[in-house]
């Protein structure tokens, strides 16, 4: 049996003269090499720092430039030299340990600052008390920060100001009430902030004390901000993604974006406004555009759009049960327009010229309208659309039921505006995931030395490349079929009163799901 023991010190040997990854079954940790003296390691449903310590010792940890430690039961005890000796670390993930206890000490970043430049540490309930500002002070080097769906009540004022080159942070899914004045000044790179989902009653005019020439993407979805106005974007000229939804905002103005000129994407979803003014719209090169779940919105101007006919993409207006009627030029001239969603609101016609006026649209989705008596008769029809979701349409005729069956792929439609729309449009960002061994009890790194018990076999977890984030699609186009006039029940372009009707509605409420899931995922960050 000495045999099997000689072998796996000289397996081990080689592969410390090598490098790389050790044999299977020598760490409960699991190693990919990505490329040569790249290693990426992650330590899954391992408990006790010291434990997991010894389990990377099985692995060159100085090689090592990627690792995750998670859903640990006990980090407690963790040294400030847990990270010594690695020397290319870049992107550290502690995330996914809520039930840990785990403290990081101050002192633990200090080896790894010059070189890490990700830190996941969602969903490990940190609060801003075991989270003081020297604790990241080292990390000079780092770019991006996710603190997302922890218990972060306030921030201290000086907890970013070290982290002169940090571009993402996010600080979704917490419970921040109040932001400390310019508490991110000092964040001149910033690229993207995500502060959705906390109790944020406003959004401050000390935020920064510079103009953020850098900073894109900003999400303040799922807040208790009643207020914004022109002022609040000044500072942020290159602007391009903005996300209100579901705060409790009352009035917009017409001059609210007048700062921000290169804004292409709007959530406004379930604010409480009950007027869109008609040129907020006019200075910006908009592309999507959430107006869904506006409770308290009756009617839109007919010019709101007039601006972005050549820009404008992607359009929602469901989830809108009081807005009744559609004024008769609202999509002239929208020739860029390819997602269009209306459905669930109180409308009872669209307008004669829907057709000819989006002569790109791609996806339709008019499903649970009650009280939406038919489609305009089809003289001029975009040849890119291929999904029409017309379901739940009590009031359509039986022709023109069949029409749509018969042309389009009536597949139910997701057409969800972006969970985290930022995640959909800057195509750096990346969803990494991985490989992670099943949660195991702790066992030495070079194997069982016992050569009479059986080796152990870990059978790796199937990687997942599911993104939270961007629009998706139901089923597979079909070719669309050219329009007959026939299958049309008349003539008469208002058609009010000559379609044949049901008098039975179905008013289920198909609302999209714009919640933060937070954190918890590996690294959802901007790529390098």
């Amino acid at each position: 049996m000495w045999e099997i023991f000689v072998y796996s010190i000289i397996a081990t040997c080689i592969a410390f003269v090598r490098g790389g990854c050790p044999p299977a079954g020598y760490s409960l940790c699991n190693c990919t090499e990505v490329r040569t003296s790249e290693l990426v390691v992650s330590c899954d449903g391992l408990n006790y720092p010291q434990d997991i310590k010894y389990q990377l010792e099985g692995i060159p940890i100085e090689e090592i430039t990627e690792l995750a430690i998670l859903r640990s039961k006990d980090l407690r005890g963790m040294r400030p030299d847990f990270f010594k000796g690695y020397k290319k670390l870049e992107r550290l993930s502690l995330a996914a340990n809520p039930n840990s206890n785990l403290v990081m000490p101050v002192g633990l970043f200090d080896t790894i600052g010059s070189t890490l430049e990700a830190l996941d540490l969602s969903t490990s309930n940190q609060t801003e008390q075991i989270l003081p500002p020297e604790l990241l002070a080292p990390l000079g080097k780092l770019k991006h920060l996710d603190l997302s769906n922890n218990q972060i009540a306030q921030l201290r004022p000086s907890m970013f100001e070290n982290l002169k080159s940090l571009q993402v942070l996010d600080l979704s899914d917490n419970q921040v009430a109040g932001l400390p004045a310019y508490v991110i000044a000092d964040l001149l790179d910033l690229k993207m902030l995500d502060l959705s989902n906390n109790r944020l009653q406003e959004l401050p005019l000390d935020l920064f004390d510079d103009t953020q020439d850098n900073l894109k993407i900003m999400d303040i979805g799922g807040n208790r901000i009643s207020s914004l106005t022109s002022t609040h974007f000044t500072m942020m000229p290159n602007l391009t993604v903005l996300d209100t939804r579901k705060n409790p905002i009352n009035a917009l103005s017409n001059d609210l974006f007048s700062g921000t000129p290169n804004l292409a994407r709007i959530c406004f979803d379930g604010i409480q406004a009950a007027v869109i003014p008609p040129h907020i719209f006019d200075s910006i090169p908009l592309e999507s555009l959430d107006l869904s779940d506006l409770r308290n919105v009756r009617a839109l101007p007919e010019s709101l759009l007039s601006r972005a006919g050549k820009t404008l993409k992607e359009l929602h207006l469901d989830d809108n049960p009081k807005l009744l009627e559609i004024p008769g030029k609202f999509f002239r001239g929208l020739s860029a327009l390819e997602i269009l969603d209306i459905s669930n609101t109180g409308i009872e016609l669209l307008p004669n010229s829907f057709w000819t006026d989006l002569p790109e649209l791609r996806k339709l989705k008019l499903s649970s309208n009650p009280w939406l008596l038919s489609v305009p008769p089809p003289k001029s029809i975009s040849p890119q659309l291929k999904y029409v979701d017309a379901a739940n349409c009590p009031k359509f005729p039986v022709s023109v039921k069949n029409w749509v069956k018969a042309n389009f792929d009536t597949t139910p439609l997701l057409l969800d505006f972006p969970i985290n729309i930022y995640r959909s449009v800057n195509k750096e960002i990346q969803l990494r995931h991985i490989t992670a061994a099943p949660p195991a009890t702790t066992a030495p790194p070079f194997g069982n030395n016992n050569p009479n018990s059986k080796p152990h076999h870990h059978k790796p977890r199937p990687s997942s490349n599911d993104n939270n984030g961007g629009s998706q699609w139901s089923g597979n186009g079909q070719s669309n079929g050219k329009p007959n006039g026939n299958q049309w029940s008349n003539n008469n372009n208002g058609g009010a009163n000559d379609w044949q009707s049901n008098s039975n509605s179905n008013t289920d409420n198909n609302n999209n799901n714009n919640g933060n899931n937070g954190g918890g995922g590996w690294f959802n960050f901007f790529g390098r």
